[in-house]
């Protein structure tokens, strides 16, 4: 891995209330999770995605943090970012991939996905309607599902989190929240004019905030 000892190791997307917020969320966790990101050291928002995970590392005992320069790691990059984008990162569990990425770095409403994907992923995690549990279990097909944000959006979070829940419950999903602002190539090849907006399997698109069960009824 990298040399980021130069990195702060407090974030200035957290304030200390918040932590207190987080490490309330993390002491409820009951698997390991490993926070993998890739990052290019002379990016500012690599930078920020570094001193946000080295603070939210200090906060449960059941969070770790492994950062990679982009190109260090090509197994994990083929996992979750094969085209290289920087700042990336994925969840992993027992050394696997589960299907939960981020593409940027969730500040501003999209912390709530973050904070909410750990918790869905190796906790209790919230409640799911039994008709959307049935549904993604009975999954035949592999999807993937981009949700591209704003992070000043106020409908963006609820969707990443959903989507990224499914993801957490089934090995057919993965999720991965995309900040528009940041890749302007990816919001021009999918013809983005407004968010939250899902792409499944690049073909299907849905437009505005979309709940569990909205997004659980659209894949096959």
């Amino acid at each position: 891995m990298g040399n980021y000892s130069d990195a702060p190791r407090t974030s200035n997307l957290l304030d200390d209330e918040l932590r207190l917020q987080i490490k309330g969320v993390f002491e409820k966790l009951t698997e390991d999770l490993e926070i993998v990101a890739v990052v290019d050291p002379a990016e500012e928002k690599s930078k920020e995605l570094i001193s946000l995970l080295f603070d939210v590392e200090t906060l449960g005992e059941h969070i770790r943090v492994s950062i990679y320069d982009k190109g260090e790691n090509p197994s994990t990059e083929a996992d979750f970012d094969p085209e290289g984008r920087t700042p990336a990162m994925g969840f992993y569990k027992n050394g696997e991939y589960i299907g939960v990425a981020f593409f940027g770095v969730p500040g501003g409403k999209e912390m709530n996905s973050f904070i909410l994907g750990c918790y869905n992923a190796a906790g209790p995690g919230q409640e799911v309607d039994k008709w959307s549990q049935k549904k993604i279990g009975k999954l035949k097909k592999n999807s993937e599902i981009k949700v591209f944000v704003s992070l000043a959006c106020h409908h963006c979070a609820a969707t990443v989190i959903g989507a990224q829940h499914l993801a957490a419950m089934s090995p057919k999903l993965t999720a991965t929240m995309i900040d528009a602002n940041l890749y302007p190539d990816l919001v021009e090849k999918y013809k983005i004019e407004r968010v939250p907006m899902v792409v499944i399997n690049d073909e299907k698109t849905l437009m505005g905030e979309k709940s569990i069960s909205d997004l659980a009824a659209v894949l096959e």
